[in-house]
Formats: C-alpha cells, structure tokens, sequence
C-alpha cells in the first residue's frame, strides 16, 4: 500500500515537472535586437538585475516572489520590448495562482496589447489560461496589437537638419508616456541627438544639422515608453547622409600654373638630333 508521505512525493516531483515544462515553453523570444544588459537595470551587490532576479524565482518555481521580483523589474526601466511581454505574462500566471484574478488580468492585457501571438502554455494552468484568453479578447476589442509608425527621410545633404514624425494609435496613446528618438553614428557610435517628448497621437521630432554627419548611414530609433522608461515598441530606420563636397574640396592637391603647362619631352640617347 502506497504511503500518504510517498503521494505526496510525487505530487511535488510532478509539481516541479510542470513548471520546468511551463517556464521552458515561455522562454523569451528575440523579437528584438537586444543587445548587451537593459542600461536602466542596476546590478545588485551579487552582480544581478532585477530582471535576472526574477526570471531565477520563476525557474526556481517561487511564483510570489517572481511576480514581486518582475514588478520590480519593469518599475527599474528600459526593458525591451521581448523583456516586457515576458514579465508581464509572467506577472499574470503568477497573480491568478495567488487568486489575484483582476490583478492578473490587467497585466494579460498588457502582454496581449505588445505582442498578441504570445501563447500562454497550458501547463501555466486552466484559470491562467482563462484569464488571458479573456485579456487577448479585451485587447483585440479595444484595437489588437499597439503599433507605432514612424516618416524617416531615407537620404539626406551633409549638416542638413530633418524631422522624424512618429504616430501612435488614438486608443493607445494614452497608455503611452512618453515618445523617444535616439541619433547614433554607427561608426563612432555616438549618439549625436536624443530627446523625448509625451505621447500624443502624432508626434514630430526636429533633429538639428549638426546630427547629420557627412558620409554616414545614422541609425534613427524611436521608442514608445511607459513611466519607467521600458520599450512597449521600437521602430528603427538608418539615413544614408551625403559626403560633405566642401571638405572633398578641401581635401583635393592645389594645382599651379606651372603644373598645368606641357613639360617638353625628354631626348633619349638614341633619339635622332
């Protein structure tokens, strides 16, 4: 006869089973470049994020402590776009375990709003999973996926200033607080202009000349962020800048005069006199 202590042996082998299966199959997907750390998330005295914090709760299976941990997270800032659907899926399942079902609501519809062909695993468990299908329904009817577009000139004369207009969705704009444009130089790696400004359907950045750096294809970013500067999109778009002619110009030898005149040609020994 099966002891009480051995079933509930296996209950918790099982248990265990089923998380390891649910956090492999909602591992994060590289949706976007990511690369390198989020620069907003400040390692702890161990060397870790907040977001390497809560993504070790969740494998470890401590369901409270990840959604604390990824809270904490998003509230550090800059996230990735990828980074901020995971925490936020992950935040739910978390939530509706602890009965926390309007909670866990609330952040399904955001992970439904940034990225609706995220699948919630069966394994997370059928109230989980009732609550995002509910959240993805909510999201579809207020407008399916936040989207941002964005007016990039594609060429542009050498120090010449130029304007990048980036729109948002009417429904969505609010839930967005502010729109930031980052300039970067792909071969000094500057960022040669940054700026933000609050989130309206239409928003109209003017980068000056001085950003466009004669003979240079510049990256152009724009990123739609939340009070914590976490990434909801990003769109990015590079700006072939034309060679400076003045400096080309510059550059070219100085031809005299004398230069110009025919030399006479030189005699060779045999040459007939």
């Amino acid at each position: 006869m099966i002891s009480e202590r051995s079933v509930r042996s296996v209950k918790r082998l099982l248990a265990m089973a089923m998380i390891a299966s649910m956090v492999a199959s909602m591992a994060p997907q590289p949706v976007f470049a990511q690369p390198g750390k989020p620069s907003g998330q400040t390692a702890d005295a161990e060397g870790k994020t907040p977001l390497q914090k809560a993504a070790e709760a969740w494998e470890l299976g401590l369901l409270p402590d990840a959604a604390k941990l990824y809270q904490q997270a998003l509230d550090a800032g800059d996230l990735y776009p990828a980074d901020v659907v995971i925490a936020y899926a992950r935040m739910g399942t978390a939530l509706a375990a602890q009965k926390k079902d309007s909670d866990a609501l609330s952040a399904f519809r955001t992970a439904s709003i940034l990225d609706p062909a995220f699948k919630l695993p069966p394994e997370a468990g059928a109230k989980a999973k009732k609550l995002y299908d509910q959240a993805a329904k909510d999201a579809q009817a207020r407008g399916g996926k936040l989207s941002m577009t964005t007016e990039v000139p594609e060429s542009l004369e050498a120090n010449a200033g130029f304007k990048v207009v980036a729109k948002l969705p009417e429904e969505y704009a609010i839930l967005i607080d502010k729109v930031r444009i980052e300039v970067k130089d792909p071969l000094s790696k500057n960022v040669v202009h940054k700026e933000s400004q609050p989130a309206t359907g239409v928003v109209t950045f003017t980068v000056p000349g001085k950003a466009a750096v004669p003979g240079v294809q510049l990256q152009v970013r724009v990123d739609a962020l939340d009070a914590h500067a976490n990434r909801w999109v990003s769109q990015e778009s590079r700006i072939k800048v034309a060679r400076d002619p003045n400096a080309d110009k510059a550059a070219a030898p100085m031809v005299s005069d004398e230069d110009e005149k025919p030399k006479p040609k030189k005699k060779s020994f045999f040459a007939t006199p």
